[in-house]
């Protein structure tokens, strides 16, 4: 367009939009220097409660798309050792940062978790509110560029993304760099549109924060110094206008680029793993699939769709341009940088915003009714699932999962055996077991290594949580275990598995006259010893059994609740329910030890008073009790008392 005639001029009088000031120019020309869409889509002067209504319910739906993801979400190494280097001092966070990476994004790491603690809940929190401010700020440029319902659609579009949900829940970062992008490119806008001396250096200083969190930025520097001279076209005007950005950038970025390159002359071994980099496989089309995520023939439709549309009312306008030349980054930058492992959507993640805009823009041609349609599609793959393993090489361990397990379930004097090196395990770095360590016990958990289970009884080591492969234990470690201890509980997955072996309360047990011998009693209810029962309660009991000798029939128990002047109140009878074995007792191991747990409840109504636990063991065929010492006349045997308090 080279000057709007007179009904446009006219059309912007009463719209009354704000004047371009631009030093030593006159209207017209200044009136020529907008860019076409603030000729097409005017800004609006306020939010109508409509539009402010459905974005609330947006970042909402975004936020609880995210966070009812986090509980059971767990970390991949790179994010353990983002924060592992953030549990220092600043200076020392700074000194700990690894050399591809500059070190702003791990000073706001450390600033968070020190107001939040260091739980991987609270971490990626942070990540979630920076996307929720990414969305805001989509909202905010798309409605400048293409009005105010394009805006909502790519918005959405931009929430739904696979590469959106992965990296806004992910403690690294990449969804700073793109927040600060958007950032930027509003800034960008609005400096060109009416430049001052103020909004140049606020430009430039974010771009320096664009560089301070991840030195790719740059690339995403690079679009939008193109986007401002296709959209503003004048190139003296444009270049004079990104001096104050050009200088601030250089003065701030410079000296650590030179740091970043002397250190690389040093750390060798860094550039012969990064340069080259041979790729494994071609990389241009994953690398648009890699945006697109779980659904990617659902988006493939979208972005068609919303093509056709606007080729429909085809006008090659600079936004246009714009557009396509963004989307086809990739696909030019690929035969310089896929050699430098930089082609990669955690370097390129802005190109994705192409995306949403392109979609957002298309799709608000629609009728209303199909254009709701749309939006709320948008919002159900907002909730989609994660294709982790499509962005992740390692998989990553159950540390939260089990940790949180490991916390309910850790008693104090527990020890922690890990049998962990072998060849074809799934590689656990030591910053990943401290990390979770300081996050789940931040007074510590006791270590003990193969040495010092074998050479200590089972009594100095009672409960022991061995941690291994399933199928990849040191044979020889595992077997001490289970001929001095009964497995007890297992928890995680296979290749990084929690299994409590527990050694019998009672060295010595007590041994009944067909050769079962009882090695200990345990209360497992909450607190483990409560000091008064209610009437109704139900006591949940842990026994412990081996066999001296190999017993030839099978047989039966019976727990009973005692009341000293009345006899029998409740009982529980069955065959031993053991947990690590077989409940026909024919079938145990001379030697082995087995537990059980088993539940009485306690009847209602009940008088306040002392009440006992009595056990027997009989031939269930004919109901005779089996002797032992220390048991009653009527051949039981008594596991402890307890007191009722009723009304």
């Amino acid at each position: 367009m080279s000057s709007p005639n007179q009904s446009t001029l006219d059309q912007l009088r009463k719209r009354k939009m704000p004047a371009i000031r631009l030093p030593n120019l006159g209207s017209d020309l200044a009136l020529r220097q907008m860019p076409e869409y603030a000729l097409i889509v005017p800004p609006p002067r306020r939010t109508s409660n409509s539009v402010l209504a459905v974005m609330v319910a947006i970042l909402l739906m975004i936020a609880v798309s995210r966070i009812v993801r986090l509980p059971t979400l767990n970390l991949e190494k790179d994010e353990v050792w983002s924060t592992w280097i953030t549990l220092g001092t600043l200076q020392q966070t700074i000194d700990w940062t690894g050399y591809d990476w500059p070190p702003g994004h791990f000073i706001l790491l450390q600033g968070w978790h020190t107001l939040t603690g260091i739980s991987p809940f609270a971490l990626r929190i942070s990540t979630v509110l920076t996307m929720l401010i990414a969305a805001s700020l989509m909202f905010v440029v798309a409605r400048r560029l293409f009005g105010t319902p394009a805006a909502i659609i790519a918005t959405l579009a931009f929430s739904g993304l696979g590469y959106s949900l992965f990296i806004s829940t992910l403690i690294r970062g990449y969804m700073l760099v793109l927040t600060l992008f958007l950032l930027s490119m509003w800034l960008t806008m609005r400096y060109f549109e009416r430049p001052s001396w103020w909004r140049g250096v606020w430009l430039g200083l974010s771009f320096t924060s664009m560089f301070y969190i991840h030195t790719t930025a740059v690339f995403g520097m690079g679009m939008l110094v193109l986007f401002s001279l296709i959209m503003y076209r004048d190139v003296g005007r444009w270049f004079r206008l990104w001096i104050i950005p050009g200088v601030i950038v250089a003065a701030l970025c410079g000296p650590y680029l030179l740091w970043k390159l002397d250190v690389l002359r040093v750390k060798t071994e860094i550039v012969e793993k990064y340069f080259p980099y041979i790729p494994t496989e071609t990389k241009l089309i994953n690398h648009y699939l890699d945006y697109l995520g779980q659904e990617p023939a659902l988006w493939g439709a979208l972005f068609l769709i919303a093509g056709a549309l606007l080729l429909d009312r085809w006008r090659m306008q600079r936004r246009t341009l714009v557009l396509i030349i963004w989307l086809l980054v990739p696909l030019a930058l690929y035969p310089f940088i896929n050699g430098i492992d930089a082609f990669n959507v955690r370097h390129l993640v802005w190109v994705m915003l192409g995306i949403a805009f392109w979609i957002g823009w298309g799709l608000a041609l629609l009728p209303r009714p199909a254009l709701i349609a749309a939006g709320l599609v948008l919002a159900l793959v907002s909730c989609d699932r994660m294709p982790l393993e499509r962005y992740e090489t390692i998989p990553r361990l159950p540390f939260v999962n089990s940790f949180e397990t490991l916390r309910k379930e850790l008693r104090n004097g527990d020890v922690i055996l890990m049998d962990l090196i072998c060849a074809n395990c799934t590689p656990i770095d030591a910053e990943e077991w401290d990390y979770f360590t300081r996050a789940y016990f931040p007074n510590g958990l006791t270590f003990i290594t193969a040495d010092q289970l074998k050479q200590n009884p089972p009594k100095q080591y009672q409960r022991v949580w061995y941690v291994a492969t399933r199928g990849k234990e040191t044979p020889d470690l595992l077997q001490t275990l289970e001929n001095t201890r009964a497995l007890s509980k297992t928890f995680g997955e296979d290749a990084f598995l929690f299994r409590m072996y527990e050694a019998p309360p009672d060295a010595k047990g007590i041994a009944f006259e067909n050769g079962m011998r009882l090695r200990g009693v345990e209360l497992l209810n909450d607190a483990k010893l409560p000091l008064v029962w209610r009437e109704g309660d139900t006591l949940y009991l842990r026994l412990w059994w081996s066999a001296d000798t190999q017993l030839t029939a099978d047989y039966s128990e019976g727990t009973y609740f005692w009341d000293r002047e009345k006899g029998v109140q409740a009982q529980t009878d069955s065959a031993p329910l053991i947990l690590n074995g077989p409940q026909e007792t024919s079938k145990w191991q001379v030697g082995k030890v087995y537990i059980e747990e088993r539940t009485l409840k306690l009847p209602y109504p009940l008088t306040t008073g002392d009440y006992d636990i009595m056990l027997s063991v009989y031939q269930w065929w004919d109901n005779t009790r089996i002797s032992a010492p220390g048991v009653t006349n009527d051949t039981l045997l008594k596991l402890g008392s307890i007191y009722v308090k009723a009304w």
